[in-house]
Parts: structure tokens; sequence; C-alpha cells
């Protein structure tokens, strides 16, 4: 499937004459527990040295994805290794190997039956060599990264096993890596409890500045470092707050852009000490406060009732706030972002005087920014308008007026507004038949057009609501026009070319008169009269349309 990339020659003849220095390294020094494997060691070296583009190499290292290196949720392996049919072998590293040459040895130490203990006895061995160990717990960059991999509570199981198991081999690579799961277990519970005083405490007032300054500085106390004293950090962290809210007021975008700047250049020189932390600290804080006070405003204009459940508000910080990036902007996942949200939501509606308003017909919805659009109707007039007869009897105009016409006529003179006493059976037919297909499409191509216009209307979204009842009208009226052409061709074919024409010119016609009457059927609030052609009405029309 070609993911692996082979590592080069150059690399692994690199890694040769590297091993063959600290296989004279071991000749010269009688190193515990990895002598007796140092043939081994001088094989791989003297391997590694001759792999070459033309010959035929023992050795073939390849990089794959780390996905394929893992067999299930929480058990994975750095490195595999394969012994061909020719002696050959093939080891198989992980992308995301950090020491690529103590993989390289301890993957070949085992393929040759090194216990497990003694290859990691090896490959730390090689790192006190190289000087690339951890200084704080003695062990290589490989081990220390796994163990940093690890839960809190894998932690514990992993150190109760070293505590209760035989130690096997060197006793110092049991110690070394109990010292540090203290270390991991320690530090890693210290600075939870760190972030959630600075992040959840902090955001929902549990925790003043006094008492984050004061854990922080009992932090660095703990881990023997030098830092200033409680009461100038608190000053320095007030008086932080109250510049970033008066740039933040001010929009001092220049203050803003030199302070980002400071910052991204002592992170990239590394440079960061007690002081460094405490002002980054300052900053952060102040930048999140003002933060979560927009997000909040943001997501209750948008929801001004929250229901029961804090999910609610993380999903509508995830919608108008925070997007996907709630942990960047935060430190906190979306759902305890959520809690903050829906807790000082609650925490200032529950006093007394804070009561949302209650529902009502006349008002039913909530105010705030986002508030659904009212009709626009004076709010003085005090009774409801009521229609005139003429403006009742006009409303009969649609079917009604139109069939009572049509009736008498047909009566009268024989000559009606859709049929003829003179016309044809065929004539009769056409006609009906073109009727019976025009009320079936404008009833369609109506309830289409009602049910996007009349919510657009009342969102008091004009321009919307003009462009979907045109697109759906002139849709409704080119289906209209391809099923009048295929009738045409069906009855031409069949009755002949008059039953075609009839047909053709009735269903357009028909459609047209129904599907204007729908459109226009829009334009009108519910429960309100429907306004005649007059000059107020001329003018909130040309309102509509603009």
């Amino acid at each position: 499937m070609r993911l692996l990339d082979s590592v080069k020659n150059t690399t692994l003849n690199n890694f040769g004459q590297t091993l063959e220095q600290y296989c004279n390294y071991l000749a010269s020094r009688d190193v515990a527990y990895v002598s007796e494997w140092l043939a081994a060691i001088q094989e791989l070296a003297e391997q590694l040295s001759n792999v070459n583009e033309e010959g035929f190499n023992f050795i073939c290292a390849h990089i794959g994805l780390d996905s394929g290196f893992q067999i299930h949720p929480g058990s994975r392996f750095w490195a595999v290794y394969a012994i061909n049919e020719d002696s050959t072998l093939d080891i198989y590293i992980s992308r995301n190997v950090e020491d690529l040459l103590g993989t390289i040895l301890h993957t070949f130490l085992s393929s040759r039956g090194c216990p497990r203990h003694e290859c990691i006895q090896a490959e730390i061995s090689l790192a006190e060599w190289n000087q690339t160990v951890n200084p704080s717990s003695g062990l290589s960059q490989r081990l220390q990264r796994d163990i940093s991999l690890l839960s809190p509570s894998e932690l514990l199981q992993f150190l109760q096993s070293l505590y209760l198991s035989l130690e096997a081999g060197d006793p110092s690579l049991v110690n070394n890596l109990r010292v540090a799961c203290e270390i991991q277990l320690l530090g890693s519970t210290d600075f939870k409890q760190l972030k959630e005083i600075s992040t959840v405490g902090f955001l929902s007032g549990q925790n003043s500045p006094h008492e984050l300054v004061s854990s922080r500085i009992n932090w660095y106390s703990q881990l023997s470092c030098q830092c200033p004293d409680e009461a100038s950090t608190l000053e320095n962290f007030i008086l932080v707050q109250n510049s970033i809210t008066n740039i933040l007021k001010s929009r001092n975008i220049p203050k803003l852009q030199e302070i980002t700047e400071n910052l991204g250049h002592i992170i990239k020189e590394g440079e960061i000490d007690a002081r460094v932390d405490l002002l980054a600290l300052s900053i952060f804080c102040a930048m999140r406060k003002h933060a979560f006070d927009e997000a909040y405003m943001e997501v209750t204009d948008r929801n001004t009732l929250f229901n029961d459940q804090s999910d609610q508000a993380a999903a509508f910080a995830e919608l108008f706030a925070t997007g996907a990036r709630c942990e960047a902007y935060f430190d906190l996942t979306p759902s305890a972002f959520g809690k903050l949200l829906s807790d000082r939501y609650r925490f200032y509606h529950h006093k007394e005087g804070n009561e949302p308003p209650l529902w009502s017909d006349q008002n039913p919805a909530t105010p705030s920014a986002y508030a659904a659009a009212k009709i626009d109707i004076d709010d003085a007039q005090s009774q409801k308008s009521v229609m005139s007869a003429h403006q009742r009897f006009t409303f009969l105009s649609v079917f009604a007026i139109p069939a009572l016409l049509d009736i008498l006529l047909l009566t009268t003179t024989g000559r009606g507004l859709y049929l003829s006493g003179r016309m044809s059976l065929m004539e009769i037919h056409s006609a009906t038949l073109a009727l019976m297909i025009s009320l079936l499409i404008s009833g369609t191509v109506g309830t289409w057009i009602t049910c996007g216009g009349s919510y657009y209307l009342i969102s008091m979204a004009f321009s919307a609501m003009n462009m979907f009842v045109v697109t759906r009208l002139v849709t409704g009226l080119a289906f209209t026009l391809i099923v009048a052409a295929i009738g045409f061709i069906a009855l031409w074919a069949i009755k002949g070319v008059a039953a075609g024409v009839i047909f053709f010119l009735y269903l357009i016609a028909l459609t047209a008169y129904l599907c204007l009457l729908a459109a226009l059927a829009n334009f009108q609030y519910p429960g309100s009269a429907f306004q005649s052609v007059s000059l107020p009405t001329c003018i909130s029309l040309h309102a509509l349309t603009n």
C-alpha cells in the first residue's frame, strides 16, 4: 500500500558507526547486564555499517504510520520485527518514535532472544552514553514518554505492579521507573489542581485572585523555584487585570499586538521563569475572564431561557462563541464551559427580582438582542382592525365568484368562463383534464411557496422572502410548462392537434392564475387584514420588496 518509508542508508550507516563507538565503550567498561549482549550489539553495528544501495543487506528499517502499531485502544508497539526465510531482518518503526537508534537497538536485541528488561537496560545505557537520558528519572526518552502517556489510574496500577513484582536484572531500573511514576503522579495532580483553580475556579468566582496567586506560589516552592513574594505578585496580578480591561475597553490594538509579540518572543526563546509564568498567567486570566463575559452575553442573547441541562449552554456556546476551539481559548472542555455558563445563568436568575419574564400571548418572545421580529403595527392601536364588507366579499373572488359567474353565463348565454355549451366532447374532455391537473400542480406549488414565504415574512427577512417566492413560482411555472408540453404531445398523438392545443393553453392559464394567487397570499401577516391597494399599502409593499 506504499505506507512505509525506508530509513535512508546514510542514516543506518551513521547509526552503525555510533554503535561501534558504543561497543568500544562497553568493552572498556563492564556495564552490568549489558556486556553480556556485547556480541549482538557488535553484530548490529557491523550490519548497519555495511548497508548500501546495491549489495545484499541483512537489516532493513522502515517507518510507518503510528496507527498501524496500535493493537487496540490503549495498547501499542513502538516497533516490530520480522525474520525472513533468507535470515534477513525487517524492522518496522512507528513514525512517532523520538529515539530511532535506541528503538532499533531494542528491537534487534529482542529478535536475538534478549529478555525485555535487558533490552530496556541496553537502551538506557545507550542513552546515558549519548547523554540523552532524562536527568530527573534516569530513563531514556522513549521510556519517559511512555510514562507521560499513562493516565493517573494507569500509573497507579503500573506502580503497584512494580512494587509487587520480583526485581529482575538491574534493580536500579525498577527504582528509576518507580521514581518516574511517582514524579508523574504528583506533578500531574498538582498541575490539574492549579489548572482547575485558574480556569473553572477563577471564571466562576469560586477562587479569588489571592487564592489563585497563593496556590501558584506554593507550587513554585514545592519545585524549589525562586519566585517573588505573595503580596507583590497579587498586586501585579490585579494591575495586569485592570490594564487589560482598559486596553480592551479602549480598543487599543497596538498595545494588544505588542503584548502578543512579546509573549510569542518569550515562548520562542524558552526563557521562562516564575516571574514570566506569573505575568503570562495574569494576562491569560484577564483575557479569559472578558472572553467568558462575551460568550455569556452572546449565548444568553441567542437562548434567553435555558433548560435544566448544561449541555444546552455548551451547544449554544459552540455554535455562536467558541466553535470547536473551546479548549484552545479557555483550556476547558465544552461540557465544563457549558456548566459554567449554566451555573452563572441560574445564580443570577434565582435572585429575587431577576426572575425571567412570564410567557404571554401578547409578548411570546423574551426580549434579547436576537428576539423574534414583531409585526410592524402601531402599538397604540387599542382595537383590532375590522374588515369592511367589500373586503370580506372579495375573498370569494378566488373560486366562488368565478364559479358563480361561470354557471350564470352558461345558463343564460351558453358561454362560460371555463366551458361553453358549443364545445365538443373532445374539447370539454381536454379542458377538464387540464383543470384537474392544474389543481394538483397549483396545490403543490402553492404549499411549497407558503411554507417558506410566510416564515420569512414573520422574521422580517423581506429580501429572502421575495427571492424564495419568486424562485418557487418560476419553478412551478416551468414544471407546468413541461407537463403541458408532454400532455400536448400525448393528446396530439391520441386525439389530434386540436385536443393537444386546448389542453396546453388551459393548463398554462389555470396553473399560472392559481400559483400567482398562492404567491400573493404570502404578503399578509396571520391575523391581519389583507391590505388593499391604497397609498399606505403601496408604501408597505415597496418596503417589503426593498
